[in-house]
């Protein structure tokens, strides 16, 4: 492990590491991975976590996957108006 924020701050280190190869954004535990892999600061957790919740792009990903969680009743005028069968 080194060191060498001096010549990069902590934030762009933080958001080179925070993109993977294809453009994605990696979760908590990726980008401390892949920061400590090779820069060390204290705190370097908790700056992560504090960035990520600003991070647009990962909390508007964060509110669709729960949207898609959510269950929304289906408005019917009467008994067997809509059936659907799921085979899996």
């Amino acid at each position: 492990m080194w060191d060498r924020r001096k010549k990069k701050s902590e934030k762009q280190i933080f958001l080179e590491c925070h993109f993977n190869d294809i453009g994605h954004h990696l979760g908590q535990k990726k980008t401390v991975h892949r920061i400590q892999s090779k820069y060390y600061w204290l705190g370097i957790v908790k700056d992560v976590v504090d960035w990520i919740k600003v991070c647009e792009t990962c909390q508007h990903a964060e509110r669709n996957k729960n949207l898609a969680r959510t269950v929304r009743p289906i408005k019917v005028d009467g008994p067997w108006d809509i059936l659907a069968i799921e085979i899996i």
